[in-house]
């Protein structure tokens, strides 16, 4: 979500990669419309019924940080050994921390007044533990200040674990890596279930329980797999299946395509925090069809087309998107305008993308040319 495309060895990078940024991006915004709003006509097809589920763009953006993200970090340990350390973090810094405090700033001024019209300690706490990235550790402070924020912190606790612990997925087998995520994620939500009894315990409880970040390493850890796989670290087989061209491209997607269909058909009119292999298997399975997605998307044999440059335009701002579309939905909400909900999806669109082309250019952007003319 917070990316703008790794380093690749060479100097290049996978483009097609932004296109399932953007895309995961438009499909939370649309996902957010449908649930603030309460439109309850949207769903009213198969082809909308995927917009009913577009949280799934949030599991999306995760997988893909696991692969970004493990594959800058192991070829700056592979080049600079321990001092990848400084410009890791100085990137991370400068690709995550402008937008998210204007943003904040922005929601708190102009959606969110009533935080600065109540306690004075409630305000402190607030704002403490969002510029700690500790927010999504508790009820009182998930999404308090701009709700997309919960997965910011996420994303920068996960870049914290990744600081300390490349030294030893440089070493470790990439299988071994793999199954260490898989399995940790799976444990901590099995045992998540016998501290919030599923059916029992408040459904909000256990979901802000669920995306701690155990809970969804087995994202990470495919994401990083993948980087090991092009790295040539799991198997010459499956590096080269990981080669663009046409014939991995279209497995890629058919592997997708079946996994995300059967995700979606055990997701689907079945009960889910009421149900232990619900909570402890399905996000697991979820994981595995958007890596395969992701796969595809390293694959894909024509990355660099200007047919498609504008969808990777969304991508490029996608951090923005994510960090925008709240605000902008809930001001309209607020001003109680009478407008259809088609139209107010279309203003939402444009309004977010405009102001996050807006911020792109600058404010993200220049952040990071500075950061690499101070580098040069």
């Amino acid at each position: 979500m917070t990316g703008t495309g790794p380093a690749w060895p060479g100097g290049d990078k996978y483009p097609v990669i932004d296109i399932l940024r953007g895309a995961a991006a438009l499909t939370v915004v649309v996902y957010h419309v449908i649930a603030m709003t309460g439109w309850p006509g949207f769903p009213t097809s198969h082809g909308r019924l995927v917009f009913s589920y577009g949280w799934v763009g949030v599991n999306l953006f995760l997988v893909i940080s696991g692969f970004v993200i493990g594959l800058t970090a192991l070829n700056g340990y592979a080049r600079n050994g321990s001092g990848f350390r400084a410009p890791y973090v100085r990137r991370r810094l400068a690709r995550i921390l402008p937008l998210y405090l204007l943003t904040g700033v922005v929601y708190v001024l102009l959606v969110e007044s009533s935080l600065l019209q109540g306690p004075i300690s409630n305000l402190v706490k607030q704002v403490a533990v969002h510029l700690l990235f500790v927010h999504n550790f508790s009820e009182s402070t998930f999404g308090t200040i701009n709700g997309p924020n919960w997965s910011v912190a996420l994303e920068m606790q996960f870049y914290l674990l990744v600081l300390f612990i490349t030294p030893w997925l440089a070493r470790a087998p990439a299988w071994t890596t793999l199954v260490s995520g898989l399995a940790a994620a799976m444990l901590f939500r099995w045992a998540s279930t016998l501290v919030l009894v599923p059916g029992v315990a408040p459904t909000m409880q256990q979901h802000v329980v669920s995306v701690w970040l155990p809970g969804v390493l087995d994202h990470f850890a495919l994401g990083i797999f993948l980087a090991k796989a092009v790295r040539g670290e799991a198997g010459s087989r499956l590096q080269a299946c990981l080669r663009t061209g046409w014939r991995p491209f279209v497995a890629w997607a058919l592997v997708a395509a079946v996994l995300l269909r059967l995700a979606g058909w055990v997701l689907v009119d079945r009960p889910y925090w009421d149900n232990p292999l619900m909570i402890v298997g399905f996000p697991t399975l979820l994981a595995a069809g958007l890596s395969a997605l992701v796969a595809a998307a390293i694959t894909f044999p024509h990355p660099r087309s200007l047919l498609h440059r504008p969808l990777r335009y969304l991508g490029e701002i996608s951090y923005g998107i994510y960090l925008w579309h709240v605000p902008v939905i809930l001001s309209v909400i607020q001003r109680k305008l009478d407008w259809r909900e088609d139209r107010l999806l279309t203003f939402v669109l444009v309004a977010t993308v405009l102001l996050a082309a807006a911020t792109w250019h600058l404010v993200e952007k220049p952040a990071l040319d500075a950061l690499q003319k101070d580098k040069a």
